[in-house]
């Protein structure tokens, strides 16, 4: 066995094994967190500015672990181990019914680290044509790293990402920590199989990361930190694949547990939505499991003991609607924590989960579009055949008519093959709202929408309609990454 010196101030190295032939036959990717000492000495004097000018009660570091496109009820089913160990060991709180704000990544991540919906950064002087270092200041890890805290990122793919796909990511990294070069170089390995990164699990590569950043910077009350993650690899496509990430959660939770890494820290467990695809997602269940994902907060031990009054409100809120912009007002109150309860006014779009949330709150105090709430009534729709091929019809109109006349001659316009089961959601006696389920061709396209019905049988689409299998190539002839659903390319 050779031993090796390894001397390097490279953020991450590969080791290659070679057989007798000169043929690599394997590869390890060794990650490294080192202390930055111009970066320590910066973030000394914002600390003690943030400390002198807030006073917060108590500092404590952040570590957000996202997992894509698991439902609440998907993590129950697949990964039960990690689950159990969050309730059961770590005293996680479980918010019950959290619900998403948008269709897919984009917009429930930019709820969850700006506190606002993905139209407010279009206003704010960006468009998609831009990287998003015009806007950085409005994330969470900006705010945290203004007052001394170390910030570090880590998304396993370099191109499917809220922040990459069809968008312009960044120029310069956005955080103290990135990993990102580390991830395209593994992309770009021969080698790679499946969701591995050389002789490790992409998601072991991840979590390990984090246990060696816990382990460097253990004391949050001279050395802070917030972390963000997001692993789409292994769930993105099938989130039947979830159970095959339970073992290796379940590991990286315990080693933070035995390790004592969370003694000063609270870590978000979080999806970002449910299923998007696949045949469940045409099921009634489906539908509400997709618009449902889980969340998870963990306060350390001591934090339960010292502050049993907001603790209480937390678990109060465990049963109210809540949203990804509620976990952001959190992270902010916890930044300048005043240890501070209440109980809020309907009229805010957001609140803190150390204040009371009211119980009659709804989708449309949250702000959640009407066509992601899953606390609408849901009833089974008895149409005739004829009125739910007219619902059908005005569904696909409207998916023809969102592509704009000077690109429409690039995609064909679809045609209805089928509706599905439609259901009748909450209405009243002159309007009735169905929701929706298509499919249309030549794209072999799923759509779903809700349709306005009037007592003078006029139909009309509300809100936004998704699609519910992936497109892939069928719309490579556009640029547009809010139309490329609705396009099947005419060449």
């Amino acid at each position: 066995m050779a031993q090796v010196n390894l001397q390097t101030l490279e953020d991450y190295v590969v080791v290659k094994c070679y057989n007798t032939f000169n043929i690599v036959i394997s590869k390890s990717f060794l990650t490294f967190i080192r202390r930055k000492p111009q970066l320590e000495a910066e973030l000394k004097i914002k600390y003690i500015a943030h400390v002198n000018q807030h006073a917060p009660k108590e500092t404590l570091s952040v570590m957000m672990v996202g997992v894509d496109g698991m439902s609440r009820n998907s993590m129950i089913r697949s990964m039960p181990k990690t689950r159990n160990f969050l309730l059961d060991t770590m005293n996680a709180v479980e918010l019950h019914k959290h619900n998403k704000m948008g269709d897919n990544t984009y917009p429930n991540v930019v709820g969850l680290l700006t506190g606002q919906n993905e139209f407010y950064l279009l206003n704010n002087s960006w468009n998609w044509d831009m990287p998003f270092d015009h806007i950085n200041h409005l994330f969470l890890w900006s705010a945290y790293r203004n007052a001394g805290y170390r910030t570090a990122m880590f998304l396993d793919r370099s191109y499917v990402t809220a922040f990459h796909y069809q968008k312009r990511g960044w120029v310069k990294q956005p955080v103290d920590y990135y990993f990102r070069e580390a991830v395209v170089d593994s992309e770009s390995d021969m080698m790679r199989n499946g969701s591995c990164v050389g002789d490790v699990p992409d998601i072991t590569l991840l979590t390990d990361y984090w246990v060696k950043f816990a382990t460097l910077f253990n004391n949050s009350k001279t050395e802070p930190y917030f972390t963000y993650s997001f692993s789409a690899n292994l769930t993105h496509d099938d989130v039947n694949m979830a159970s095959a990430g339970d073992e290796l959660y379940y590991r990286f939770l315990s080693k933070l547990v035995d390790g004592n890494l969370l003694n000063n820290t609270v870590l978000v467990f979080f999806s970002d939505h449910g299923p998007r695809f696949g045949p469940i997602r045409s099921t009634y269940n489906g539908m509400i499991e997709a618009r449902t994902p889980y969340m998870f907060l963990v306060f350390p031990s001591w934090f339960h003991t010292k502050y049993p009054q907001l603790m209480e409100v937390v678990k109060t809120n465990q049963e109210r609607l809540t949203t990804h912009t509620d976990v952001y007002e959190t992270l902010i109150d916890l930044l300048y924590f005043k240890a501070e309860t209440g109980k809020e006014s309907l009229t805010q779009p957001r609140f803190s989960l150390f204040k009371e949330i009211p119980e009659g709150r709804t989708c449309e105090h949250a702000q959640i579009p009407v066509e992601y709430c899953a606390c609408m009534g849901f009833t089974e729709a008895k149409l005739s055949k004829t009125l739910g091929h007219f619902l059908g019809l005005a569904l696909v109109d409207r998916v023809n008519t969102l592509i704009p006349e000077k690109i429409k001659s690039n995609c064909t316009t679809l045609k209805l093959e089928k509706v599905t089961d439609p259901v009748e959601m909450t209405s009243n006696a002159d309007i009735k709202t169905y929701h929706v389920t298509v499919t249309t061709q030549p794209n072999d396209a799923i759509y779903e929408g809700d349709v306005v019905l009037t007592s003078t049988n006029e139909a009309a689409v509300s809100g936004d309609i998704v699609r519910l299998n992936l497109y892939k190539n069928q719309a490579d002839c556009i640029e547009d990454p809010k139309l490329k659903p609705f396009c099947y390319c005419t060449n």
